[in-house]
């Protein structure tokens, strides 16, 4: 559909009509550049689980009039949490055990490239059942907000974001099992001390080491097939790769005050507080349509994080048959590790297949330099004419707008940023611009964690950093719901901190007021 492209994200069209549409790139999910096998998997998902067509540009993904579909018929007669708990979730749980148990080394290197659209199908059928809810768990959301905007005018979405905190989710049990093992961790002397030292290794010989490594395997099964954020196929997971996990462990062993758990104990109480702030100042005949409301939007928390930490697990798992087919063509002598079968373009590695001592170690190469310049580019928000909030449903543009964060007004001033508050206090802090989680280990404890957005395995994060600020997002969103959690300040949907904030600068982050000023 592209016939070219600049850096400056100039499109020359195939069909002169697309300049006409609305092409927006997904900066709450999908905010980076994707190599070749990637962009075929994100393409198939995208096509089945949202039915949008996808054009990339320099490598980032803009998907035509892109937004979550509407509720099917089935999920408005039997309710979202219903449908979710009992058979959604279930599907997408067998699903993702199938993918990641499968017996992919007892099948060829053909037999396993010629299954790999039918395995890209199933991953995006899987990453349907967590969309089609959306709408329908949103819908009392949207209630309870509209209310409180007719009541309580602008200091509606801060109170109405407060009230949706403090519930059980799947990103908590995460944040408190990580806080269980570091737990155990500080229990054992010998584990403590290799950790902090970064003697990974020595785990298995210390006294106590298996014993932890056991925990700590345990708790990798559960949550440790989640990509690091949605759509980073080519990324591996903890799981996969446990230093990752050992490395945040040996952070929190270096300031415990800093652990999750001891972070999450803060949400429910802001929760209250924010009823009871609400009540006080709400007219008393209006008391009891505001606590039907908010029992009606109870579920939107667990809901929101359980369907993310799915959609996570979804990514994780469907790398899998694509990582096995990459172990087959390392051995074959074809590529250098089996990982860089996600720098091939699927016709590549089916060539790859067939006649391993091609030039695809120089594909590899030229894929990852085109990638690592795509990474330093800035992306706009959309190609062609601006989205409109019409192409939502009326009764929840409300909701879309607290979770996407739209209508932030770009500021003039050199040294300012706006955004959307979404989440009380001030700090004063050095800036870390941390583009993946790979590089979570230059965010120093105080730090303002800068980056596009975050995902629920970044949470971690939060208990180290002193604020975050984020291209993307809305009061909803996973930085915001999380930030409260942790009690720190954030400034979300600013589209430009990452590209405008150096590296390193003194910035002055205003949870409330929502705006980023950069010292220098």
């Amino acid at each position: 559909m592209v016939l070219s492209y600049t850096d400056d994200f100039e499109v020359v069209w195939e069909d002169p009509e697309n300049a006409n549409r609305s092409w927006v790139l997904d900066r709450l999910h999908c905010p980076w550049p994707l190599p070749p096998m990637s962009q075929a998997m994100y393409e198939r998902l995208l096509a089945i689980a949202f039915g949008v067509p996808v054009v990339y540009v320099n490598g980032y993904a803009f998907g035509l009039n892109f937004g979550p579909p509407p509720p099917t018929p089935e999920v408005e007669a039997r309710g979202p949490v219903a449908i979710w708990q009992e058979e959604f979730q279930p599907r997408v749980r067998e699903h993702c055990v199938a993918m990641r148990t499968r017996d992919y080394e007892s099948m060829s290197a053909q037999e396993l490239f010629s299954a790999l659209p039918r395995y890209f199908d199933e991953t995006a059928e899987a990453f349907r059942y967590t969309t089609i809810v959306i709408f329908a768990f949103l819908r009392p959301t949207s209630a309870l907000i509209s209310f409180l905007e007719a009541e309580l005018g602008d200091e509606a979405g801060p109170l109405a974001a407060r009230l949706l905190q403090g519930f059980d989710n799947e990103t908590t049990a995460a944040g408190l099992g990580l806080g269980e093992i570091t737990r155990l961790a500080a229990s054992l002397p010998e584990v403590a001390e290799a950790l902090k030292a970064g003697r990974y290794a020595d785990l298995e010989s210390v006294r106590e080491g298996p014993q932890f490594l056991a925990r700590m395997r345990a708790y990798l099964d559960e949550f440790g097939w989640r990509s690091d954020s949605w759509y980073l196929f080519h990324l591996p997971t903890w799981a996969e790769d446990e230093t990752k996990l050992l490395t945040l462990l040996s952070r929190h062993l270096a300031d415990p005050s800093r652990s999750p758990e001891a972070a999450l104990e803060r949400s429910a109480a802001i929760r209250s507080a924010a009823v009871r702030e609400v009540e006080a100042r709400l007219p008393r005949h209006k008391l009891e349509r505001f606590r039907e409301l908010l029992a009606a939007s109870n579920d939107h928390v667990a809901i929101s994080e359980g369907r993310a930490f799915w959609q996570l697990q979804i990514c994780g798992c469907g790398r899998q048959p694509v990582i096995a087919l990459g172990r087959k063509l390392a051995r074959a002598g074809a590529i250098d590790e089996p990982n860089d079968v996600f720098y091939l373009t699927l016709e590549q590695a089916g060539e790859a297949v067939r006649r391993p001592s091609g030039p695809w170690r120089q594909a590899v190469a030229a894929a990852k330099a085109e990638l690592a310049r795509c990474q330093r580019l800035t992306p706009p928000s959309y190609l062609g004419v601006p989205p409109s909030m019409d192409t939502a449903p009326p009764d929840l543009r409300g909701v879309m707008r607290f979770l996407r964060g739209y209508g932030v007004e770009r500021s003039t001033e050199p040294g300012r940023i706006n955004g959307v508050g979404a989440s009380k206090g001030t700090v004063k802090a050095r800036a870390r611009i941390v583009h993946s989680l790979e590089e979570s280990h230059r965010l120093q404890p105080g730090e303002v964690l800068v980056c596009r957005t975050t995902a629920p395995p970044w949470t971690s994060l939060f208990s180290i950093a002193g604020a975050v600020v984020t291209d993307a997002g809305g009061l909803l969103s996973h930085t915001a719901i999380c930030a409260r959690e942790f009690g720190i300040p954030a400034v979300v949907a600013t589209q430009v901190a990452t590209a405008r904030i150096p590296d390193g600068a003194m910035v002055t982050v205003d949870g409330e007021k929502g705006v980023v000023l950069i010292e220098g």
